[in-house]
């Protein structure tokens, strides 16, 4: 935070090791941003337990979420140019694949809606204060997504779901599901959340 406004760095820091050069940050000036809140999102995915009977898991995130006023079709060409590159073939050396994780911890949900993860230093209450002083703060808002219970969706509802689930940094939970929906083995599960993320972006 500066005088003038926020620099954001949208890379996750489990992608680290990517090219240094590439460009990660994006300046949002206090005067683009016209509110700011945090969001407390639960995520109930399907799980087993340890009898191996179906059960559900409960995630927790916390969000800031910025509404912007300024034109945000750089910002989405920027966010949209790191998943290519977390979603790209990249290779070390002649054989051997780099690591690339699906966690993008900020994410542009509406062309007026940034959402950043909170899992940092300071905390979010000593953030939004800060941010008292520049724009308003609205209310807390708290929010649930079931993702245990996809049966039900049309098929191009249950494909969105599933991105949201992998590019929520859960992977394996995407995966699962896709098994569970499609009766995919798990090599097949695979490609297709990779091949869906790939195809969706």
């Amino acid at each position: 935070m500066t005088d003038h406004g926020l620099f954001i760095k949208f890379r996750s820091y489990l992608n680290c090791h990517f090219p240094a050069q590439d460009h990660t940050v994006v300046f949002v000036p206090f005067a683009e941003i016209r509110a700011a809140k945090r969001v407390d999102e639960t995520r109930h995915s399907p799980d087993r337990d340890e009898n191996n009977r179906p059960g559900q898991t409960a995630r927790k995130f916390r969000w800031l979420e910025l509404e912007l006023t300024g034109d945000s079709s750089q910002l989405a060409i920027a966010l949209n140019s790191e998943k290519e590159s977390v979603l790209a073939e990249r290779r070390i050396g002649a054989e051997k694949p780099s690591t690339r994780y699906q966690h993008f911890p900020v994410l542009l949900t509406a062309p007026d809606r940034l959402r950043i993860e909170w899992a940092v230093i300071p905390k979010i209450p000593a953030m939004l204060d800060a941010l008292t002083r520049h724009t308003l703060v609205r209310p807390a808002e708290a929010q649930t997504k079931d993702f245990s219970d996809l049966e039900k969706l049309s098929r191009a509802e249950q494909e969105t779901r599933l991105l949201e689930l992998a590019e929520s940094g859960d992977k394996l939970g995407a995966i699962a599901l896709a098994r569970r929906l499609y009766g995919y083995d798990l090599a097949a599960a695979k490609d297709f959340i990779e091949e869906l993320a790939q195809k969706m972006n």
